[in-house]
């Protein structure tokens, strides 16, 4: 009973469609289908996890109205951190300019933690829910050439 009283509010209330991207519990993917009893959802893997609506109480809706494209890139200690995150906010706008798929300005964040003793510099943008992994994908590529330009070692980007 519970499983149909949570599929009927979930239908009624519009918290999660098919096609969203979303967490729930340890499980990630796509929901590929909702009923009144259970909702399927495919993971990135292909697997089809089958859901009883009842245990939807607590979830995470990647789609809901935009999403923020977050890369960290962990530089050698040698490299100069302003003129990093200059590169950084560069490729982010020209990213922008060059796709229109920004809702705003990218945004840098300077060092956000050590790893090893390395910074870890974060560049951010707001895009539709629909484009955060191909977007993140993109711009690590754009960064991993820039930083190649200028010949500074990336420690690890994320």
């Amino acid at each position: 009973m519970r499983d149909v009283i949570t599929g009927f509010f979930l239908l009624v209330e519009g918290l999660v469609s098919v096609g969203d991207a979303v967490q729930v519990g340890g499980f990630s993917g796509t929901i590929e289908s909702m009923g009144l009893r259970v909702t399927t959802l495919r993971m990135t893997d292909g697997a089809l996890h089958v859901l009883p609506n009842g245990q939807l109480t607590e979830f995470t809706n990647f789609n809901a109205g935009w999403a923020r494209t977050i890369v960290d890139v962990a530089v050698a200690k040698e490299v100069p951190v302003d003129r990093a995150l200059e590169t950084l906010r560069r490729v982010g706008e020209e990213w922008a300019r060059d796709t229109g798929r920004a809702l705003d300005r990218p945004e840098t964040q300077g060092i956000i933690k050590w790893s090893g003793g390395d910074p870890v510099l974060r560049l951010m943008v707001r895009v539709d829910p629909a484009l955060r992994l191909e977007t993140e994908a993109e711009l690590r590529r754009r960064i991993k050439d820039a930083f190649d330009r200028e010949r500074w070692a990336v420690v690890g980007v994320s």
